[in-house]
This record gives C-alpha cells, sequence and structure tokens, in this order.
C-alpha cells in the first residue's frame, strides 16, 4: 500500500490560530482605547488646572490691589459661599456663583471659596474649583492657594 503524505492545515489548526489573532486584536483594541480616555482626560485635567491657577492668581492680585475688598464682611466666607471673577470696565470683581466657561469645546464650571485661618487673621485660603462632565462622568480640579495681608 501506498501512503500519500497529507500537507496542509487541519480544521483545529485554523480554528486556534483565528481565535489567537482574534484575541491579539482585541487586547490591541482595548489599550487603543484606554490610551485615547487617557489622552483626552489629561486634556481637560490640563486645562482645568491652568483654569483653576489663573483663578487663584486674580484673586491673589485683586487682594495685593486692595486687601479690603476680598476681607469686607459683605463677601461672606466660607465653603458655602461660591465666587467667580469678572471684568468689569478694565478691573476684575468678584461676583457670587458658579461661572461656566467652554475651552476646546469643553465646558467646565468654574468657582472659588474664600475661607478664614482661625490662627492667622491676616491669612486667607482661595480655593478654586473647576469641574466637568466627561462622558456623564464629572470630575474636579480643586487649587488652594492661602493669601496674607502684607501691608
Amino acid at each position: 500500500m501506498n501512503k500519500k503524505s497529507q500537507s496542509g492545515q487541519s480544521l483545529i489548526e485554523l480554528v486556534v490560530g483565528v481565535a489567537i489573532s482574534v484575541l491579539f486584536l482585541t487586547g490591541a483594541l482595548g489599550i487603543i482605547m484606554v490610551t485615547l480616555k487617557l489622552d483626552f482626560q489629561n486634556k481637560y485635567g490640563q486645562a482645568a488646572s491652568e483654569l483653576a491657577q489663573e483663578i487663584t492668581e486674580q484673586v491673589t492680585s485683586i487682594a495685593n490691589a486692595d486687601w479690603h475688598y476680598i476681607d469686607d464682611p459683605t463677601l461672606p466666607h466660607g465653603v458655602e459661599n461660591l465666587y467667580h471673577i469678572e471684568k468689569d470696565a478694565g478691573f476684575l470683581v468678584i461676583r457670587s456663583d458658579a461661572y461656566p466657561i467652554t475651552l476646546n469645546n469643553q465646558p467646565y464650571s468654574t468657582y472659588f471659596t474664600i475661607e478664614d485661618i482661625a490662627s492667622d487673621p491676616t491669612t486667607l485660603k482661595i480655593t478654586a474649583h473647576i469641574t466637568w462632565n466627561d462622558n456623564g462622568e464629572l470630575n474636579e480640579t480643586i487649587f488652594t492657594r492661602y493669601i496674607a495681608r502684607n501691608r
């Protein structure tokens, strides 16, 4: 009897090869998706950090120009009092409530709080809050600066 040599792949080898290929592709797509999500989060987070830092710098500027403006009793302090800064006739003024802003087609809500430091009446704690919604997930960046009366 004469045996013929068989060459080629069996059906099992083909199925195993396709399954391994699908696993590798699924893993690669998962890594790409996570990388893209992190990239967008970093982009939004960086913009929020820059906004928060700008707010605290503006409040510091206001305090340096006129400490009594920021330490005025008509401007209640505490975490329950939300403020934002606007320009009015070329001057920075403090207004109540949060303020919406859009950067790179991403809406943010910005506000800051002023807190007294019990141990030092000449120092205030300024905390800027920037919040944004990213695909249904609420994110927040918080930036704190202490300012002191220096005159």
